[in-house]
C-alpha cells in the first residue's frame, strides 16, 4: 500500500499547527525535530514520515553477553480520565530509576473514532474529499499530545505493532482495506522505524541477545485466517535466520492477540485453528529456540504457559510443542477493564512471584504495564517479566531461563 499523496500535505498542515514558537518541537515518538524548516522540508520531500529514526544500528555487534537489557510493554490506550493517564507518570519514573532501553506498544496504542466509516461508498467518498487522512492524524496527535504520554513517549525509542483500533474499526480486517491505506502510513508516522519491510507493518529487530518479531494480524485478516500466507512464510523465515544467529537467546513474537491463550473470550489467534496449527508445526518443525509470546487486546494481564496445543483446537490429539511455551499478556494501560474474564484457563501460570497481593495468580484486571529484563552470564540467560499497578507498585514477577526454552 503506497501512502497517498494528500498525507503529505496533511502532514505539513498539521506540522504547522503543531509549532506556536520557534523553540517549540515537532512530536515523533522517542525523538523530536527541533527546528520548523527542516521539519517541512522533510515533509514535502517525500510521502512517508517527517523523520525516520534509526533507533539502532546493529546492537548485536557493541553488545557484551552479560550486558542488561529492559523494557517496558503494554496495550490498549484509551485516552483516559486524569487519573489513568497518570499510568504514563509512573512509567516515566521506571525510566528514570532503572535502566530501560524502549517501549513495546503490543496493539492499540490508538483508538481510532468511531465516526471513521466503514461502508465502502462513504470510505471512498471520504478519500475523495481528504477526510479520512486528516481525521486519523487528528486521533494520533490528540493520543501522543496529552501531556504524562508525551513526556513517556519521548523519552524513550517506541516500538508498536497494530491492532484493531490503530488501523480502523473495532475488529477491523482486510475487508476494510481501503482505510488501511491512510491509518497504516499514520500509523508509520508516529511509529517511525526503519525496519519496516515495504508496504507491511510486520518486522523484526534485535536488541541485545534478544530478536524481536512484531506481527500485523488485522490488514490480512479474514474469516479464515489472521496473519496470511505471506506474513507466515515471513516469519518463519526470519524465524529460520535467527536461529542460526548464536548470539540470540531469547525470540520475542510479539502479537496484538493472544496466541497461547486459546480460551479468551476476544480475539485470539486458535480461533483460525487450521492456520493456528500450521504456525506452531513451523516452529516444530524447524526447531527453533527461546521463543516467548508477548501479547495484548484482552483488557486484563495474565502469564499463560502450554505444553501442547489442545484438542479443542485441533480437533484431534493435542499437538505437543518441543518444550513449554510462555506468554505474556499485558492489558489495559489505560483502556476500561473487561468484566467478561474466563476464571478458569488451564493454561494460565500463577507459579509467579507476588509482590504484595495475598492471592497467588498471574491475572490482574485492572490498568497495568509490564517490564522484561534480561540479565545473566552468557550462558545462563534469563528474562524477568514483572507486572505493574497503575501507580507504579509491583504485583508480580517471574523468571524464564534461557535454558528452559530449548530443546533437549
Amino acid at each position: 500500500m503506497r501512502c497517498p499523496f494528500v498525507f503529505t500535505i496533511v502532514l505539513f498542515l498539521f506540522s504547522c499547527l503543531s509549532v506556536n514558537a520557534q523553540n517549540q518541537n515537532i512530536l515523533v515518538l522517542g525523538s523530536v525535530v527541533a527546528d520548523q524548516d527542516s521539519v517541512n522540508a522533510l515533509v514535502l520531500e517525500k510521502d512517508t514520515t517527517i523523520e525516520k529514526r534509526i533507533y539502532h544500528k546493529n546492537p548485536v555487534k557493541h553488545f557484551k553477553p552479560e550486558d542488561e537489557i529492559g523494557f517496558l510493554l503494554g496495550s490498549c490506550a484509551l485516552i483516559g480520565s486524569p487519573v489513568r493517564e497518570r499510568i504514563f507518570t509512573s512509567m516515566h519514573k521506571k525510566i528514570e530509576k532503572e535502566s530501560i532501553d524502549f517501549m513495546l506498544w503490543m496493539g492499540d496504542a490508538v483508538y481510532l473514532p468511531d465516526k471513521l466509516p466503514h461502508e465502502p461508498k462513504k470510505i471512498a467518498k471520504w478519500h475523495e474529499e481528504n477526510v479520512l487522512d486528516i481525521e486519523t492524524y487528528k486521533a494520533y496527535k490528540k493520543h501522543f499530545t496529552k501531556k504524562q504520554r508525551r513526556q513517556f513517549t519521548s523519552a524513550i525509542p517506541n516500538y508498536a505493532c497494530p491492532d484493531d483500533h490503530d488501523l480502523g474499526c473495532n475488529n477491523t480486517n482486510a475487508n476494510y482495506a481501503h482505510i488501511h491505506e491512510s491509518t497504516s502510513c499514520v500509523f508509520k508516522h508516529f511509529f517511525p522505524n526503519d525496519q519496516y519491510p515495504e508496504d507491511k507493518m510486520y518486522y523484526s529487530y534485535i536488541w541485545g541477545d534478544a530478536e524481536f518479531f512484531l506481527l500485523d494480524l488485522r490488514s490480512y485478516a479474514t474469516d479464515k485466517v489472521w496473519l496470511g500466507e505471506e506474513q507466515v512464510n515471513w516469519l518463519e523465515q526470519e524465524l529460520v535466520r535467527s536461529q542460526k544467529n548464536p548470539a540470540i537467546n531469547f525470540r520475542f513474537i510479539v502479537s496484538g492477540i493472544p496466541v497461547i491463550n486459546t480460551i479468551a473470550l476476544d480475539n485470539k489467534m486458535s480461533d483460525m485453528p487450521d492456520e493456528y496449527v500450521d504456525f506452531m508445526q513451523r516452529l516444530k518443525k524447524h526447531q527453533i529456540e527461546g521463543i516467548v509470546f508477548l501479547s495484548g487486546d484482552i483488557h486484563y494481564s495474565e502469564l499463560t504457559m502450554a505444553e501442547s496445543i489442545p484438542k479443542t483446537v485441533t480437533q484431534k490429539e493435542p499437538f505437543e510443542f518441543n518444550y513449554p511455551l510462555y506468554e505474556f499478556t499485558v492489558s489495559a494501560l489505560t483502556s476500561y477493564r473487561d468484566i467478561f474474564v474466563p476464571i478458569h484457563n488451564d493454561s494460565r501460570f500463577d507459579q509467579v512471584k507476588m509482590l504484595g497481593d495475598k492471592k497467588k495468580t498471574s491475572l490482574y484486571k485492572k490498568n497495568n504495564f509490564g517490564s522484561i529484563k534480561i540479565s545473566g552470564p552468557a550462558n545462563n540467560r534469563a528474562c524477568t517479566l514483572a507486572l505493574f499497578k497503575r501507580n507504579g507498585n509491583g504485583i508480580w514477577t517471574y523468571s524464564i531461563n534461557a535454558n528452559d526454552l530449548k530443546i533437549r
